[in-house]
């Protein structure tokens, strides 16, 4: 029997390409969302984690927008978007995907990506030999998740406490969607202290006028809510950074751009 890992957020990165030659045959990858947008090969990572019959795909959020928007873009696409499609395409780094589509390959493999897409899985729930894993893209709480709860985007339930309920005792929370980054800045995770408005605007000047700053601070996976949830999401676009999480040990391998 293969090894079981989990990883997630690769946004269109060509970093992400090593794992697939990571993998051996027998191994099974489940993969939380958000493969395309923002990188340049995010409908290539797509279609390979589709085919691949070692992978197990949880849409994210930009799946979501693909899935919505792509369909109904015609020959005249430059000028018949709606307003979600813009939305995806300039806000939220869609147009890297779409650029791609229209130099390597044809609306109709977009289509049938997106169609597939919309047959996927939602969460996955895997009984291991010591303990219990919910996978989804943005994460959740067990004890209070809501039918209000968006399993793309939800990012209400960092602050929540695990509880003492028995039946999540030896259960862990895997999500991606919101960077590592972002959790230990703004939640002061790790032992570390918020960062002040002050702070965050020191590094994101950093971020934006020397691209050094990548290979000064690499994330690293985020255990938190006393490890009852690991946070995958590498920000791969800025740091280069995959995470691999391997789902017996949850120990994590990282992979990085060259």
């Amino acid at each position: 029997m293969g090894r079981k890992f989990v990883s997630s957020d690769w946004h269109g990165c060509e970093v992400a390409l090593k794992v697939f030659n990571f993998l051996q045959p027998d191994d099974k990858l489940y993969f939380l969302g958000d493969a395309c947008d923002r990188g340049p090969i995010g409908f290539t990572l797509l279609k390979k984690l589709l085919e691949d019959p070692r992978v197990e795909f949880i849409p994210g959020n930009h799946e979501e927008y693909f899935m919505t928007c792509y369909p109904q873009m015609n020959d005249d696409w430059e000028r018949d978007w709606d307003f979600r499609t813009t939305e995806w395409a300039f806000c939220n780094g869609g147009i890297k995907t779409i650029e791609e589509i229209k130099e390597k390959y044809t609306d109709i493999e977009a289509v049938k990506i997106a169609h597939k897409l919309k047959t996927l899985p939602k969460r996955i729930v895997l009984t291991l030999d010591t303990h219990m894993v919910f996978l989804e893209h943005a994460g959740f709480t067990p004890a209070y998740v809501t039918p209000r709860h968006n399993p793309f985007w939800d990012r209400t339930h960092f602050g929540e406490e695990w509880g003492h309920n028995p039946n999540y005792k030896n259960t862990v929370v895997i999500h991606g969607h919101t960077p590592v980054q972002y959790l230990q800045f703004y939640y002061g995770y790790v032992n570390m202290p918020k960062m002040t408005e002050k702070d965050l605007e020191i590094k994101y000047k950093f971020l934006e006028d020397d691209e050094t700053l990548n290979d000064i601070y690499k994330p690293e996976v985020l255990f938190y809510c006393n490890n009852h949830k690991i946070d995958i999401d590498m920000c791969t676009i800025t740091s280069g950074r995959v995470a691999l999480l391997d789902l017996e040990t949850l120990e994590p391998i990282y992979f990085d751009k060259e």
